[in-house]
């Protein structure tokens, strides 16, 4: 096998996409904000053939969309519309940007989501009288996932 092949069979197994339960780990173990994770949350709900890499350029993580170019380099995946707004934005840093996931991937149960992510908070120990807006945002990521891993089974 020659380098040029090897480097592609390497790169290939690099881009293999979080399922939902591993991504479920990644934010249970995420301690705040995380510019890498919000890129794999919106690739695993978005761009399910995609993956998430590091810019060689910037050091930003950018979403792929799983097809290459003429030249076979990977194609950005170009989000639009509210996609576009969410993509900019940090779920787990970001209430609203994960309302807004959820109103994208389970329209009409934000309220319900919402509640369970409270209860969830609120059995793991967070008080009242505590912060609540970056917790808050992951545990609704978790009730979000959740949700859909109880929608494909």
């Amino acid at each position: 096998m020659g380098n040029r092949e090897a480097e592609k069979q390497s790169a290939d197994a690099r881009n293999v996409a979080p399922g939902l339960a591993e991504l479920r780990g990644m934010v249970e173990a995420a301690t705040g904000p995380n510019e890498q994770l919000d890129a794999e949350i919106i690739q695993a709900l978005f761009v399910p053939r995609g993956h998430v890499e590091q810019s060689r350029i910037n050091a930003r993580w950018c979403i792929y969309d799983g097809s290459t170019d003429r030249q076979g380099r990977p194609r950005l995946w170009e989000a639009t519309g509210k996609l576009h707004q969410i993509k900019q934005s940090s779920p787990t840093a970001s209430l609203d940007a994960v309302l807004a996931l959820v109103g994208e991937k389970q329209a009409g149960r934000e309220g319900e989501l919402l509640n369970d992510a409270m209860g969830d908070m609120a059995s793991c120990g967070w008080r009242p009288d505590q912060p609540y807006g970056p917790q808050l945002a992951r545990y609704l990521i978790l009730a979000l996932l959740s949700a859909l891993e109880g929608d494909d089974a």
